[in-house]
């Protein structure tokens, strides 16, 4: 048997979303669903960023790496959005 702590996943997504996305201040959220996983992140929206696109970009790459990475279900991810960043060039 194989154990997967909850900050273990949590981790794993922040990674991706810096890494992948080069999102940050953002938070991750995690609960248990049957034998997978609900992903809640909030963060706040990037400039320049739309948020269908971001969000579509977010719950494929979580859905898929996760399930990858640790052979768990991923059943949702919820994106929410506290505000938006300003662009810097204003």
């Amino acid at each position: 048997e194989i154990f997967i702590s909850p900050d273990t996943v949590q981790q794993l997504a922040a990674g991706l979303l810096a890494g992948e996305l080069g999102l940050t201040g953002f938070r991750v959220g995690l609960r248990p669903v049957g034998e997978g996983v609900a992903l809640r992140v909030v963060l706040k929206l990037p400039a320049g960023e739309e948020i269908p696109s971001l969000a579509e970009r977010l719950q494929n790459l979580l859905a898929q790496e996760v399930a990858a990475k640790t052979g768990l279900e991923v059943h949702e991810v919820r994106l929410v959005v506290r505000g938006a960043s300003l662009e810097k060039n204003l």
